[in-house]
């Protein structure tokens, strides 16, 4: 029996908080919290009885991802071609700024026929072998130690310059892969659609009508370009700019 003025022992109640949690309302402007709500109810009373407890803060965690996107028109035979990645943040709390487990975003596939030729951006240290020293990376990898902030902050872009076989197929993926700066999440992987333009294929052919005689002024030959398939068989592309002929005469 609970007389008036009197108290029950308190209840100590554990939880977990999963790393989703304490995102809060859009009227809130508490940040980062978790709100708990109670109530009590029988011992005679003759209604419920319900409280909400003071807004308890949650320290919000990294959630690496990134913004990857074809920066460029792609085309057969291209050597310059170019993608751009941007790290973004969005959890609801920073990056821890380590340099044993920095921020790295890796480009893990390529279309077939597209090869990265440099990758580079503003504080990010890129190489395009695998290392293992300051840090081990994989190749094809940029990474910072910086403390990027959460809730959509976002790193300065990364450009991956990149050439093109004369044989690419029309589409393919380019993957990056980002992780690091305190994400406990698994890798985040994005993928870019690439559109890649089939290059024209141009083929001559000479032919001549009837014979020539020496002494001959105005004996003809016929010059017919034309533009086959292209080197992948089943689809080409359309020429581009100027087009020239240089025959080589007998």
């Amino acid at each position: 029996m609970l007389q008036p003025g009197q108290s029950y022992p308190p209840i100590t109640l554990t939880v977990s908080v999963p790393q989703t949690a304490g995102y809060g309302s859009q009227d809130s402007t508490a940040g980062l919290h978790l709100t708990n709500a109670v109530s009590v109810t029988g011992g005679d009373s003759p209604a419920p009885s319900a409280s909400i407890a003071s807004e308890t803060p949650v320290a919000g965690l990294p959630a690496l991802t990134a913004d990857n996107a074809v920066a460029s028109a792609f085309r057969q035979g291209d050597s310059a071609d170019r993608y751009q990645i941007t790290v973004l943040n969005q959890g609801g709390g920073p990056t821890n700024g380590s340099s044993s487990s920095p921020i790295a975003a890796t480009i893990t596939g390529l279309p077939t026929g597209v090869s990265i030729q440099s990758l580079y951006g503003s504080g990010w240290t890129c190489n395009q072998a695998a290392i293992t020293s300051p840090v081990t990376e994989p190749a094809n990898t940029c990474y910072r130690s910086d403390v990027l902030a959460g809730e959509n902050g976002q790193e300065p872009p990364i450009t991956v310059v990149a050439s093109v076989a004369n044989n690419a197929p029309a589409s393919g993926n380019e993957t990056v892969q980002v992780s690091g700066g305190g994400d406990a999440a698994a890798p985040a992987s994005v993928a870019a659609a690439t559109t890649i333009a089939q290059a024209a294929d141009l083929n001559m052919a000479a032919a001549h009508a009837g014979s020539f005689a020496q002494g001959d002024s105005a004996d003809t030959y016929t010059l017919t370009v034309s533009n086959v398939k292209g080197p992948n068989s089943t689809v080409g592309g359309p020429s581009l700019g100027l087009v020239s002929v240089a025959a080589g005469l007998p």
